[in-house]
This record gives structure tokens, sequence and C-alpha cells, in this order.
């Protein structure tokens, strides 16, 4: 078996008790003690929680202001791992996608919720928060922005892939 050379970490739990939600995120970071030399990249899936709830045509610039714990941690991993990857001199790779919808949904996306109301011929309906933007992605796209992600040339540098594109997702689709 050839060693790896990209690292993935997708890891994360959105709900649960906050308490759940740090230990989860500080027990998902301890992993970097043990990343084979041989690794040359790293991808983080990390979350468009790390913004504003409000926040609008989000890019590299926008000033991260989690308002949960959720999103929180999730900076504090993007931080972690930044570090990491100057130290080391590997690539990262950050995506932060926002509200991925699709089968499987475990939260009842607006999206998600839509369709299944036309398909029993039901008006569509919303519960929660209505009065920020989101930003959607079906969770087959999320799932090839992850794969474009791995697939990039290695460059040595550290930074987001963007594409000077709002939603790193979305460049994707």
């Amino acid at each position: 078996m050839a060693a790896p050379d990209i690292l993935l970490h997708c890891a994360g739990i959105m709900s649960g008790g906050e308490r759940a939600v740090i230990d989860e995120s500080i027990m998902a970071t301890n992993l970097l003690r043990h990343v084979p030399a041989s690794v040359r990249r790293l991808v983080l899936v990390s979350t468009a929680y790390v913004y504003a709830p409000a926040a609008v045509n989000v890019c590299e610039e926008t000033f991260p202001q989690p308002a949960s714990v959720y999103g929180h941690t999730k900076l504090m991993i993007e931080g972690l791992f930044t570090a990491f990857a100057k130290a080391t001199h590997r690539d990262l790779i950050i995506l932060r996608p926002c509200a991925i919808y699709g089968p499987g949904d475990p939260h009842g996306k607006a999206i998600t919720m839509f369709v299944a109301n036309a398909r029993d011929g039901k008006p569509p309906s919303l519960k929660g928060p209505t009065t920020f933007p989101r930003d959607y992605i079906h969770v087959e796209d999320a799932a090839r922005s992850v794969i474009a992600a791995i697939d990039l040339p290695f460059t040595s540098s550290v930074g987001e892939h963007r594409e000077g594109q709002s939603a790193a997702l979305r460049i994707f689709n």
C-alpha cells in the first residue's frame, strides 16, 4: 500500500450540546499529531458558519464572525490547520460550504423541505429564521468540490481555493 499524500478532514458535529461540539472538534484536531511525513496536502472541510449569519457576498477578505459554538470551533480548527501547514510546508485547501442539502439530510434544509412538499402536493413552507441569505449546495456538488480540491496540482502554498467567487463550492457546480 502506498503512503498517503493527502489528508482529508471533514469531521464535525453541529448538535448534541455545546460541550459535545467542543469535545468533538478538539478530538478531531488531535489527528495533526499523527500526520505521516508523506502527506503533502491537507484538505479541510470547514463551514460558512465561521461568518456572521447575515454575511452576504462572502470572500477571502470577509472577516470571520462566528455566532455559534460550532462556527467558533470550526474557525479554531482552520487556525490549527493553517499553522500546521505553514510550519510543515504543506498545501492547505479550506472549503467553507454552507447549507448542504440532499438525500439523507438530517437537518431538514429548506430546499429538502420544498422538494418533499412538492412531491406531496403541498406548498413550500419554511421553519426557523428566514431573514438572512443562505448559500445552498447539493450534497453531490459538495462531494465533487472535495474531489476537485484533492485533484488540484500541488503548489506548496496555504490558502483557500475560490477562483474569485463568493462561495468556494459554487465553482465546482
